[in-house]
């Protein structure tokens, strides 16, 4: 089965074994990139991954995008943030563009 449409891993692709195994590779996550659009949010007490991919990008399996976004990218996403501490998150237009628009183009080749 292969990664489904917002999933972090679709750019990658999917692998089959010698053993007709389906597995996904090791994938090289989405950096950040400095731009004007970007905002920075301070991280409040309720805030996670989730709940601000669903605030800033309309779509909390979006997560991953603001996890691999910031400058030393997140790399467990299940680890609650620390209050006080800044992420910056990439704007909409640069996530549909960017981001979900190689995504999209991965599921084509599926």
């Amino acid at each position: 089965m292969p990664p489904l449409r917002d999933s972090r891993y679709l750019p990658a692709g999917v692998m089959q074994t010698d053993y007709d195994e389906l597995v996904l590779p090791i994938r090289e996550p989405f950096r950040f990139e400095a731009r004007s659009d970007n905002c920075l949010h301070q991280v409040v007490t309720g805030d996670t991954l989730e709940t601000l991919a669903e605030l800033f990008l309309s779509n909390a399996q979006r997560s991953w995008i603001i996890a691999d976004f910031q400058p030393e990218s997140i790399l467990d996403t299940t680890e609650e943030l620390a209050v006080g501490t800044y992420l910056i998150i990439p704007s909409i237009e640069y996530v549909n563009a960017k981001i979900l628009g190689s995504v999209e183009g991965a599921a084509a080749e599926l």
